[in-house]
């Protein structure tokens, strides 16, 4: 009787070693797993950051190509603006020293 209680005991005791040692491997499997799919995940997320990351440094500098442009374009407008303003402002600065010679042979006249 003894004997089949040491032997069902070294079954008991061998079968659960066994069963550690599959759980062990499964846990190591499974942490293996679970590390690939990290990977795979923080893979993917880095093509996706490096993807959109591309996309807008093309919309920036295409936004900052068209902002070169406009800018050339609104430059020369403005100089051309300027230069007829400056036509005009001139215009008038020599319309101001008419008047005041006028108002002063006006004046002058008047006092003599």
């Amino acid at each position: 009787m003894c004997v089949y209680v040491t032997t069902f005991t070294l079954l008991i005791l061998l079968t659960h070693r066994l069963l550690i040692d599959e759980l062990l491997v499964s846990y190591k499997l499974a942490s293996i797993v679970a590390e690939l799919e990290l990977a795979i995940v923080y893979d993917s997320i880095d093509r996706l950051l490096r993807v959109r990351a591309a996309r807008v440094e093309r919309v920036v500098k295409g936004k900052k190509e068209s902002r070169i442009k406009g800018k050339t374009k609104s430059k020369d407008k403005s100089e051309s603006r300027s230069k007829s303003k400056g036509k005009i402002k001139g215009k008038e600065k020599e319309k101001d020293k008419s008047r005041k010679l006028i108002n002063l042979g006006v004046l002058s006249s008047l006092s003599s």
